[in-house]
């Protein structure tokens, strides 16, 4: 049986949820069938070469799998994502995508790019948006993102996730821009995204995703 690439293979698995709905156990299904396996408790069991050692279980395929859940649920979990001039089935194995929602495209890509590091990411995001709104709050007139030494003199000197960064200082600098009030613009905008961090956080805090993810270092280790 020849070996599929990855975005065939991603290709064979966006078809079968497109006709059956995006399951588990659609997903597992095709990665078996292509094994040769009648179904994942056939795949189960170990295959054994002439040697007596035990085939490796294909870390890519595994990744992939767990991508297309996490995607999805960042998709299905975003609040407004029906707004989004996008559709889940044109984007899912893309590589990098833009949404036209900065803040969605950032965690969207990650879990293509760094899957690992999407719920440590969120959390991070979260701590942020938080503790800037905290700034902004006890600001006379809201920040000046432009300023020189803003970001020096924030909870944003210590972040790592430069796009976020960017999101952060862009929102504030276009909620506010010709507003009266620019300190309460400034802090709804940061409440709203603290919230839509929030709401795929309850999507993939979950312990099925801390198995997967657990799974994954395993075999990557």
């Amino acid at each position: 049986m020849s070996a599929l690439n990855e975005r065939q293979l991603a290709t064979k698995i966006h078809q079968a949820c497109k006709e059956k709905g995006l399951k588990q156990s659609v997903i597992l299904n095709v990665l078996t069938k292509h094994k040769g396996y009648r179904s994942i408790q056939a795949a189960d069991t170990p295959a054994v070469t002439d040697d007596g050692v035990d085939n490796k279980v294909d870390v890519s395929k595994e990744k992939l799998a767990l991508m297309i859940h996490m995607r999805t649920d960042i998709y299905r979990h975003y609040p407004q994502y029906d707004l989004l001039p996008i559709t889940l089935s044109e984007v899912l194995d893309e590589p990098e995508v833009d949404a036209g929602d900065s803040l969605f495209s950032f965690f969207f890509n990650k879990a293509y790019s760094d899957i690992l590091d999407v719920i440590p990411a969120l959390e991070r995001a979260q701590y942020l948006f938080e503790n800037i709104e905290i700034l902004i709050d006890a600001t006379e007139g809201g920040v000046d993102s432009s300023a020189k030494g803003f970001i020096a003199n924030s909870p944003l000197a210590n972040s790592k996730d430069a796009e976020l960064v960017d999101f952060i200082v862009r929102e504030l600098h276009e909620c506010s821009e010709g507003e009266d009030d620019k300190q309460g613009s400034q802090c709804q905008a940061m409440e709203n995204a603290y919230h839509d961090i929030e709401s795929l956080l309850d999507a993939l805090r979950t312990p099925f995703y801390e198995m997967q993810i657990n799974q994954l270092k395993e075999m990557m280790s």
